[in-house]
């Protein structure tokens, strides 16, 4: 185990400052009389208990890390308490009385009896392992608790910008649907349905109120059934296929099983669909074929390429904002182009992982 630095440097202060306070103490008492005898005991005890420090401290820290990977106290409590006990306190005094044995012929008093030589090196390994013992199982839980800390805040900063980025999601849809275009393409076919067919022009009205609807209720939904989405999802097809005829064709193709087994972020559909019409050209010749499919837990959008001569605007922030979404799942959604088609993968939501989540 590697000490850190900054403990080392305390270890070594406080093995030094005992021995200097001692033989001052001496040399006031008239114990020590010359600077050679000071300088020389100095130097013999202040290396021994810089050894026997180290070495304690290393083997009790090395223990107890083993101990916080093997056994870490949010598993059993008591286990952890009782061993640490059963393991550090006999290792520290073993220590102990070994060096005190190594270091009684060097370091004893003149007629000091080798017992209390031991005693000493005893009681001071069993203060250092109860203090080493309490700062690192101190910074041990301080360490838990501010990484606890960390990751609330870093879960309080994510949660904000999906939050963030779901009103950007959301405000980016409805901005694609009140854009000046679309308004003077859908009043141009609701003028000409009203001369021609009322009551289709009826319906034009209703699916594209719904559409709208949808789009302000389900403002604070995390996620909606994929049965709300398909059903917003046939509105705008409904609108564009009366704009377009024959030139578009939308192909649901989804079981009623799938359908109520699912869910799905709210308008990641909706904004698949409008990026193929928006970047395709459909015509009678070339008809623009869109197929909404559920493959293995993917709600596929493909569509025949035939991409407009000129590029509309875009900025690709409903699908930059859809893939951010989808990682609060931890999960991906997919754009694969071929030299034919273009497809969608978007993750469909469980009950399970939702329950989880």
């Amino acid at each position: 185990m590697k000490i850190n630095k900054k403990l080392l440097i305390v270890l070594i202060v406080a093995s030094i400052i005992p021995v200097v306070l001692l033989r001052i103490e001496d040399w006031v008492s008239g114990t020590i009389t010359t600077y050679y005898e000071l300088f020389e005991s100095l130097l013999i005890n202040g290396l021994i208990s810089l050894v026997v420090t180290l070495s304690i401290s290393w083997v009790i820290l090395s223990i107890l890390a083993w101990l916080n990977r093997k056994l870490p106290w949010n598993e059993n409590v008591l286990k952890r308490l009782l061993a640490e006990v059963c393991l550090t306190f006999p290792t520290a005094l073993l220590l102990g009385l070994l060096m005190g044995s190594i270091a009684y012929p060097i370091n004893a008093q003149p007629n000091q009896p080798y017992s209390s030589f031991i005693f000493n090196f005893l009681a001071i390994s069993g203060v250092m392992n109860f203090v080493l013992v309490a700062i690192s199982d101190w910074f041990y839980f301080f360490g838990r608790w501010k990484n606890s800390l960390i990751e609330n805040q870093k879960a309080i900063a994510d949660n904000e910008i999906l939050n963030r980025e779901k009103i950007a999601a959301q405000y980016e849809a409805l901005k694609n649907q009140i854009n000046p275009h679309f308004l003077f393409n859908s009043l141009n076919v609701l003028s000409s349905l009203i001369h021609s067919d009322p009551e289709k022009a009826e319906e034009f009205i209703d699916e594209f109120a719904g559409l709208y609807r949808y789009i302000l209720e389900h403002n604070e939904h995390a996620v909606v059934p994929l049965a709300d989405e398909i059903s917003i999802a046939k509105s705008y097809a409904y609108l564009q296929e009366i704009r377009f005829g024959a030139a578009i064709q939308f192909l649901f193709q989804v079981s009623e099983k799938d359908i109520h087994a699912y869910h799905i972020f709210p308008l990641a559909l909706q904004t698949s669909l409008e990026n193929a019409v928006k970047h395709n050209q459909a015509s009678l010749k070339r008809p623009l074929t869109i197929e909404i499919v559920v493959e293995n837990g993917h709600l596929v959008v493909k569509n025949n390429l035939h991409l407009r001569e000129h590029k509309s605007d875009s900025t690709g922030i409903g699908t930059q904002n859809l893939t951010k979404r989808y990682r609060s799942y931890n999960l991906t959604p997919q754009f694969v182009k071929t030299a034919n088609h273009y497809l969608v993968y978007l993750p469909l939501l469980t009950p399970a992982q939702l329950a989880t989540s």
